[in-house]
């Protein structure tokens, strides 16, 4: 029979989980942000940073003899490589002090790369030219090295790292105050920033089978019907 630390133990855990569960609004639910959208939210799970496994190596012949090497740059290389991009209307200015602390990589080609925040924050991932799944590649690197949410602007992105694990946690209305300086308003309009988590464990095999399926088969999130006011916040409670 359990013994009474036992039944304690278990129903803390049960009301810590419905405690989780009512903090995500459900099918058109409000805050002060406005009505919500009508899709449902499920709660996404929570992994520990370090929960991803050392990811296999790709091999050069998937990617045409490309190889997701990804050695330690400086941060002025790095934001070289960043800027490099066809879509800088997307990237904020940034100064080398601006990446102190952070765990940034480039392939050695410098198309591909990212950064990790040491809260476990996925930042300024890009694809410069790179290869087909090239991306996939950077996001199972960046979980090897701890990383576990991320933000992104609402369109492909948030399905492309559905795909690789994550889940919507939340999102924040687009606010032209702070978009970065080469906004295109006529071309990218007001997307919502999403705000994900790392969710569903999937081994490096699985997230670029998947992520190598035409886009018609890949499987679409939910869309969280939370909105936020406040960006801390949000990144907070992904």
């Amino acid at each position: 029979m359990p013994t009474a630390d036992m039944l304690k133990t278990r129903a803390r855990i049960a009301l810590e989980s419905m405690r989780y569960q009512a903090e995500i609004p459900g099918d058109g639910e409000q805050d002060s942000a406005g009505t919500r959208p009508s899709a449902e939210t499920p709660a996404p799970a929570r992994p520990p940073q370090s929960s991803h496994h050392q990811p296999a190596p790709a091999s050069g012949e998937r990617y045409g003899g490309w190889k997701p090497d990804f050695p330690k740059p400086e941060a002025a290389r790095f934001i070289e490589a960043r800027n490099a991009t066809k879509r800088p209307q997307y990237l904020s200015p940034l100064q080398p002090g601006d990446w102190e602390g952070k765990d940034m990589f480039v392939s050695a080609d410098g198309k591909v790369g990212a950064a990790v925040a040491p809260d476990g924050d996925i930042q300024n991932v890009f694809t410069n030219e790179g290869p087909k799944g090239a991306g996939a590649e950077a996001i199972m690197e960046a979980m090897n090295r701890g990383g576990h949410t991320l933000d992104c602007y609402a369109g492909h992105l948030p399905l492309f790292y559905a795909q690789c694990g994550f889940v919507e946690t939340g999102r924040r209305k687009f606010n032209r105050e702070y978009a970065p300086p080469n906004w295109d308003d006529e071309h990218d309009d007001d997307p919502d920033v999403v705000f994900t988590a790392l969710g569903e464990h999937l081994n490096d095999e699985q997230i670029r089978n998947t992520v190598g399926q035409p886009r018609s088969e890949w499987t679409h999130p939910a869309v969280s019907s939370r909105y936020y006011t406040d960006w801390d916040a949000a990144r907070f409670d992904s």
